[in-house]
C-alpha cells in the first residue's frame, strides 16, 4: 500500500470543523480531542489517527465528530477499511441505511476476509428487506466462522425474507445449539413455526422464552398470538394482559386483549 499523505489539517482547524459538523446534525457535543490524540494529529495527522479519533467519540456516542473523523480518515486513505466499516456502522445505528451500505461494501471490497464487515452489511441489507443483496455477505460470514450464532441467525433472516421458512428452521435450530440463552433466535423460530401452521410447536417456544424473560413483551406478545391461532382465548388475553403490565402504551396489545376476551365470552355463552 502507498504511504500514507500527511494531512494538512492543523488539530485547532479539525476541532473546529468536528464542532461545524456535529451543530448541522442539531447536536451538543463537545468534540475536543484527548490529549493524546491531540498530541498525534500534530505529530501524525494520519488516516490511523483520525480513525482513532472517531472510535473514541464514538464510543462517548459523539455520532457528530465521530462521523466526520472517519470520513477524514477515508480521504487521507482510500484504501483503509476501517474507517468505512466504522462509518457504515455509525450511519446504521443512525438508520441512514443507504449510505451505510455504500461504506459497508466498500470495506468489504477493501477486506473481503472481515467477517464483521460482512456480516453488517448483510444485516443492514436485511434491514432494508434486501435479502436478496444480504445472502451473499452474510454466507461469506459464515464460511469465516461456521459456529457464529449472529451468522446462522443472519442466514436464517435471508431465508424468511425469501419466504423459505424450512430452511430459516434448520439455520435457527443450529444457532440455537450455539447460543441457547439467545432470546432473538426462538422468538424467530416461534415466528417461522406459526408460519407453517404449527401453533403448537410455536407455542412450546415462544412459552419458554416467556418464562425465561417475564419482562420481555414481545415474547407475551407473540406467544399470545399463537395461543389465539389455536382459539385459545383466555390464554392468548392473559399474555396479551403480561404485554400491557410492561408496556401499557401498547395499543395494538390492548385491541387484541380486548378480542381475545370477547371471544372468551362468546364461547362462554
Amino acid at each position: 500500500m502507498p504511504r500514507t499523505p500527511r494531512s494538512t489539517w492543523s488539530p485547532s482547524v479539525a476541532t473546529a470543523a468536528l464542532l461545524a459538523f456535529a451543530t448541522t446534525l442539531g447536536a451538543q457535543e463537545d468534540c475536543t480531542p484527548p490529549a493524546d490524540l491531540q498530541a498525534a494529529l500534530v505529530t501524525d495527522p494520519s488516516a490511523k489517527v483520525y480513525n482513532a479519533l472517531g472510535g473514541w467519540h464514538a464510543s462517548r456516542g459523539q455520532a457528530g465528530c465521530a462521523g466526520i473523523a472517519f470520513r477524514k480518515s477515508i480521504e487521507i486513505d482510500g484504501g483503509y477499511w476501517e474507517p468505512r466499516f466504522n462509518l457504515g456502522l455509525l450511519l446504521a445505528r443512525a438508520g441512514k441505511s443507504e449510505e451505510a451500505v455504500g461504506q459497508l461494501g466498500d470495506a468489504v471490497r477493501l477486506n473481503p476476509a472481515s467477517f464483521e464487515a460482512n456480516l453488517v452489511w448483510g444485516f443492514t441489507l436485511l434491514e432494508m428487506e434486501r435479502a436478496a443483496d444480504a445472502e451473499a455477505p452474510i454466507d461469506k460470514a459464515l464460511g469465516l466462522r461456521p459456529d457464529s450464532a449472529q451468522a446462522l441467525f443472519g442466514m436464517a433472516r435471508v431465508r424468511m425474507q425469501q419466504q423459505r421458512t424450512s430452511a430459516a428452521l434448520r439455520y435457527l435450530e443450529q444457532a440455537r445449539k450455539v447460543d441457547p440463552d439467545s432470546t432473538e433466535i426462538p422468538m424467530m423460530m416461534g415466528a417461522a413455526l406459526a408460519s407453517e401452521g404449527r401453533f403448537n410447536e410455536a407455542i412450546e417456544v415462544l412459552d419458554g422464552v416467556a418464562k425465561a424473560h417475564p419482562e420481555l413483551p414481545s415474547a407475551h406478545f407473540n406467544l399470545a398470538t399463537a395461543y389465539a391461532r389455536t382459539e385459545n382465548f383466555p390464554a392468548a388475553a392473559a399474555h396479551y394482559r403480561k404485554v400491557l403490565e410492561h408496556d401499557p402504551r401498547n395499543h395494538t396489545a390492548r385491541l387484541a386483549a380486548a378480542k381475545a376476551l370477547a371471544n372468551v365470552h362468546k364461547h362462554d355463552e
